[in-house]
């Protein structure tokens, strides 16, 4: 008897594919930050890099009853922290044809970022602003409490 696989299952499978072929093609600068923060960084060519951070924390983190609070956090942390405010990010990386972007897996949250050589240090300075001083307010909250639930 064939056992049904999810479709989440496929899709991370897939990704995974994709991400796998992605790493393995450039060549990728892996470190941990002093707080264990695990930062890859990429010159995916002669005028961008790419710097993804990695945080070991996913859904599989969520309390029960409270699924999806992984993803809820992954959104929130765009809002800007007490330094850097969601429309500066915006304007920086729009400005640089930039991208920013983020994920949530089982067991980690992938935060990635593509930016100019002259301005990838946005991102770290960005990051580490974040980490200790994200900025939310609770309309903001629930709006992305809104988007989640859809």
């Amino acid at each position: 008897m064939l056992k049904r696989i999810s479709i989440p299952i496929v899709i991370c499978l897939f990704l995974f594919h994709i991400c796998g072929s992605v790493f393995a093609q450039n060549d990728w600068h892996v470190g941990r930050m002093p707080n264990g923060i695990g930062l890859h960084i990429c010159q995916t060519d002669s005028d961008y890099v790419s710097v993804a951070f990695r945080y070991k924390v996913g859904a599989v983190n969520d309390p029960a009853g409270k699924e999806g609070l992984a993803h809820l956090f992954e959104h929130i942390a765009f809002h800007g922290s007490k330094r850097v405010s969601r429309r500066e990010v915006d304007d920086t990386v729009a400005l640089h044809a930039g991208r920013c972007d983020a994920s949530v897996g089982w067991f980690e949250t992938v935060y990635i970022w593509e930016l100019p050589v002259s301005h990838w240090t946005f991102a770290l300075d960005f990051e580490l602003d974040r980490i200790s001083s994200l900025s939310i307010t609770n309309e903001q909250l629930e709006l992305e409490k809104r988007i989640i639930a859809r």
